[in-house]
């Protein structure tokens, strides 16, 4: 996984934004649970670009994969999975903004 693929995944599902967390979830709440499998997907695999994250991100996610009754239970709220999706494209734009500083 690359800084660009979760880009594109937000871009997929017209959720590339950092207010995630303020849209209403129950007019379209499916692209929001897409999006949330889509990045639990790609943040529990073992990439360079994923060991960037703060481990709280990825721990949450793979906890959730493995059915942990706590993470499974937080989830089952969208506007928890839209929260979180909020906070981890602030991140990854943050990273973006850091990096480009850095290489320029």
């Amino acid at each position: 996984m690359t800084q660009e693929h979760y880009l594109a995944l937000f871009d997929q599902y017209g959720l590339a934004d950092s207010k995630i967390y303020l849209i209403d979830t129950s007019e379209n709440p499916d692209d929001v649970y897409n999006l949330f499998d889509a990045v639990c997907d790609a943040i529990t695999e073992p990439t360079p670009y994923n060991r960037l994250f703060p481990q709280e991100f990825v721990n949450t996610m793979v906890l959730y994969r493995a059915g942990d009754p706590r993470a499974v239970g937080h989830f089952d709220h969208v506007d928890h999975r839209a929260f979180y999706l909020s906070d981890l494209y602030d991140y990854i734009m943050l990273h973006a903004k850091g990096a480009r500083k850095v290489t320029t």
